[in-house]
């Protein structure tokens, strides 16, 4: 498959993506912008957190978000904190389908207890004992789940910032040390899962143990060659894996889950743990994650827009991921103005702007001259119309007041 692009107008294709990354800036500069998970407790260790937030992610697929991160966000941090103390491995808060005579018909599911009133769950009408969360995919979702915390078990300790560690110690440069992460943490959870139905995932956890024992020795022999053996073979293809490199982007960028990594990393290693505070990581490290793929970066309004007229033809396969490593690949250097994980700011802008037609109000198409006040102290208007996010306005250190990519949009209706 080619790794190329031709890229027809890079000065321009430079500004879209400029203001990209001004975005993505804005979005990760507080943590007012991002969605906190509703635990079940406040006592919860920076390990225990980490771990709630790599299991919510795994049920974050074509789910409202919100209803993970609050709803599911309680249900296993409580299975997270049972596992933490010793429990079971996931059996006391999975439950399978009841259909007794005179119930209510319910599916696979997680179950805990409701341990004091949670307002936020009220928003959801989950605030009744026990607290239940199912997500589209449970029962691939549940084996995932279950083979996360039986590999924590065997090889770290049940210690999801241990088994970071063993993934990313003793890598010289950092970036590296990211696409081994990436393969190690694909091998925890999301590896060899397949089709999981309702009535398998019983019998597809038992065996589970047996069926892993060989790849569980080998790590426990040469971890450092059985983690390099997963990156070569991750290497071929390390897209198509949004929740993965999602989670991955959190612990890098966040300015929440950031610290909890540094804090659980430092009870292990504080000479490691130093290495991956935000402010020590630098950009070449950042272009080792890839774009997570959805909906948004791939939207035709968005694409055709703003990348198709300023590239040569791509290979059909090509998503919008494939695309922008391959353009970053190209015009990488000095002059870098992104990174692939960057165009993730989708998420927010496409829904916006280009799913609600909203090209008069779009920095790309009618430009902001409604829009920027220049003022201050006050919250800058482009940046919340386009994302949502709250940002203060800096007109010193300002990307969008010169409205120099007004009508750069190909698909604007704003002429």
């Amino acid at each position: 498959m080619p790794k190329t692009i031709e890229i027809k107008q890079p000065s321009k294709l430079r500004d879209v993506l400029g203001i990209f990354s001004a975005l993505d800036a804005a979005r990760w500069s507080n943590t007012g912008d991002y969605n906190l998970i509703n635990y079940c407790g406040e006592d919860f260790s920076p390990d225990e957190k980490l771990l709630t937030h790599w299991l919510c992610y795994i049920t974050d697929r074509q789910t409202a978000f919100q209803r993970v991160w609050e709803v599911g966000g309680y249900v296993i941090s409580h299975l997270v904190r049972a596992f933490t103390k010793g429990g079971t491995l996931l059996d006391d808060h999975l439950k399978l389908s009841s259909g007794e005579e005179g119930t209510e018909q319910e599916g696979l599911r997680l179950e805990c207890p409701l341990v004091r009133p949670n307002p936020r769950l009220r928003f959801y009408k989950s605030e009744k004992n026990p607290v239940k969360f199912a997500s589209r995919y449970m029962p691939s979702d549940a084996l995932s789940i279950y083979r996360t915390l039986l590999i924590l078990d065997c090889l770290a300790g049940r210690s999801f910032a241990r088994f970071v560690y063993l993934a990313v110690n003793g890598e010289a440069k950092k970036e590296d040390a990211v696409r081994k992460l990436a393969a190690a943490l694909d091998f925890l959870t999301y590896a060899d899962i397949g089709n999981v139905s309702e009535d398998s995932v019983q019998a597809r956890m038992t065996a589970l143990r047996t069926s892993m024992e060989e790849d569980l020795n080998a790590f426990r022999r040469d971890r450092n060659g059985f983690i390099a053996t997963l990156s070569e073979k991750f290497e071929r293809d390390p897209f198509k894996k949004k929740r993965l490199w999602c989670s991955i982007r959190d612990y890098l960028k966040s300015p929440e889950f950031n610290l909890h990594l540094v804090a659980a990393l430092e009870k292990i290693d504080r000479n490691e743990a130093h290495l991956w505070r935000r402010e020590n990581i630098d950009q070449a490290t950042l272009a080792a994650m890839e774009l997570p793929g959805d909906v948004w970066n791939n939207n035709i309004i968005f694409r055709d827009g703003l990348f198709s007229p300023h590239l040569g033809a791509t290979p059909k396969t090509w998503d919008m991921p494939r695309t922008i490593r391959a353009i970053h690949t190209q015009m990488a250097g000095p002059k870098a103005a992104f990174y692939p994980e960057q165009l993730d700011v989708t998420f927010d802008f496409v829904p916006r702007m280009c799913a609600n037609l909203q090209c008069h109000r779009c920095v790309f198409g009618g430009g902001i001259d409604k829009l920027c006040h220049q003022q201050r102290g006050l919250y800058c208007p482009v940046i919340l119309a386009a994302c949502g996010y709250f940002s203060p306005c800096d007109p010193d250190n300002c990307t969008f007041k010169s409205d120099s990519v007004r009508g750069l949009c190909q698909s604007s209706i704003a002429k």
